[in-house]
Formats: C-alpha cells, sequence, structure tokens
C-alpha cells in the first residue's frame, strides 16, 4: 500500500495551521490539527478509517517545505509591486 501524502493548510481566516492526509487506500483528504495528530502519531482517514501514521520524518519533510515557503515570501515582498 502507499504512503500517505501530507499538507499543511495555512488559512488566512485562522490561526493556526491544519494537517491535511490524502488516504494512500481511497484517496479521500481528511484534516487534523497538528498538535492532535502528533499526539495520537496517526489520525484516521474520514472515509475509510485507514490509519495514517504522523512521525518525525513528516514533520521534518514539512518544516523544510515551511521554510522554504518563508523564503519564497520573503523574496516576493522585497520587491515593490509592479
Amino acid at each position: 500500500m502507499k504512503r500517505p501524502a501530507f499538507t499543511l493548510l495555512l488559512d488566512t481566516r485562522q490561526r493556526v495551521a491544519e494537517l491535511m492526509g490524502e488516504c494512500p487506500k481511497c484517496g479521500a483528504m481528511t484534516t487534523q490539527v497538528p498538535e492532535l495528530a502528533w499526539q495520537a502519531r496517526v489520525f484516521a482517514c474520514s472515509e475509510c478509517q485507514t490509519a495514517m501514521p504522523v512521525d518525525e520524518a513528516v514533520l521534518q519533510v514539512l518544516r523544510r517545505q515551511a521554510a522554504d515557503a518563508m523564503t519564497t515570501i520573503d523574496h516576493l515582498t522585497a520587491k515593490p509591486a509592479a
């Protein structure tokens, strides 16, 4: 079976990011507060209840991607608007 895919969701209307997991079995998207997913080390697909493990490797990849996104945003905001 494939591994679940995780995405960190940032919404300008909310202060808290959400962790979204794509189920490797059925493809459904399920969201969870990152702190709760980390405490449980897993969350279940909202459609088929497949367990999607959240380990340190997942968080490290998301951390690197978030840092890259911050660098990109810093670069974009440093340029004057056209």
